[in-house]
């Protein structure tokens, strides 16, 4: 696909000397060793030509076929991973949206925000404003197939200040490594917030299961790890679908893989950082 004229070229050169080297060999073994005849004085009798047209008719019957059906096929499931991105997409904003313009979500940070509001006025200022932040995030780049990761990380940790203001001590989070974020780095908007929310609602978080949450930075990959509370009655809206999209998402723009690493006290999940070619 993305260079059709040179691979046609190479593999047509490739094949005719092939053939030529291979009709050669079994014409020769037909004469000299069959006919017990003199090769060269037959080849020269008959001509060169004479001998190789067949084969090479053969040969090039087949090339045409082979590379016009290989063609035909390259650019069907072009056109199918297409419509594929399109359909993903469409998932991916339906379920951005669904994750952060949650009832549950929205009613808890209002409840907190009630809260604030008699206690703490200057921090329900804060509130507010990092409320609206997230609402603005996902409204500004519901339509985009990648933001910056610094950008995702403003993201971030604004819907961390709002829950952890829901849950107070209980809710710890720590950022390794990102003291030098490069502008190349790319990421699906929500992906790192959708891994967030899946900690929080697949584990308990109380003063007796304190949750833990790490976003670790390396060269080519974003860690997000948290330590294992998991409900005694899972939620029934925790399906998995938020990790499942974000593979589905990486799988469309890269042929990097969306890890899972778990063990008996943790879970983490490695996202690859992509990159926009110049």
């Amino acid at each position: 696909l993305e260079q059709p004229l040179k691979r046609l070229v190479i593999s047509v050169v490739v094949m005719l000397i092939y053939s030529v080297a291979i009709s050669l060999v079994v014409i020769y073994l037909i004469v000299s060793v069959y006919y017990n005849a003199n090769f060269i004085k037959v080849m020269e009798h008959n001509g060169y030509w004479s001998q190789l047209r067949m084969p090479l008719m053969i040969t090039s019957f087949f090339m045409i076929t082979g590379h016009g059906r290989a063609f035909l096929m390259e650019w069907r499931q072009a056109a199918i991973d297409v419509e594929r991105l399109k359909s993903e997409n469409l998932k991916s904003k339906f379920e951005s949206l669904k994750s952060q313009v949650n009832p549950h979500f929205l009613f808890n940070s209002l409840n907190a925000l009630s809260s604030l509001v008699y206690s703490d006025q200057d921090k329900a200022t804060d509130f507010i404003q990092k409320l609206s932040e997230v609402y603005r995030y996902v409204l500004d780049h519901q339509n985009d197939e990648v933001v910056s990761l610094s950008e995702e990380l403003d993201f971030v940790k604004s819907y961390i200040y709002l829950n952890q203001i829901r849950f107070g001590k209980n809710l710890t989070v720590d950022y390794r490594n990102f003291d030098n974020i490069s502008t190349a780095c790319m990421i699906p908007p929500v992906a790192v917030q959708m891994l967030v929310e899946n900690c929080l609602k697949h584990n308990e978080v109380s003063k007796e299961c304190p949750l833990n949450i790490e976003l670790k930075l390396e060269r080519d990959s974003l860690t997000v790890t948290n330590n294992l509370n998991p409900l005694t009655v899972p939620k029934q809206d925790a399906g998995g679908l938020g990790l499942s999209n974000i593979k589905a998402r990486f799988g469309m723009m890269s042929d990097k893989e969306v890890r899972i690493e778990k063990t008996d006290s943790t879970f983490a999940v490695v996202l690859p950082l992509l990159s926009i070619a110049p």
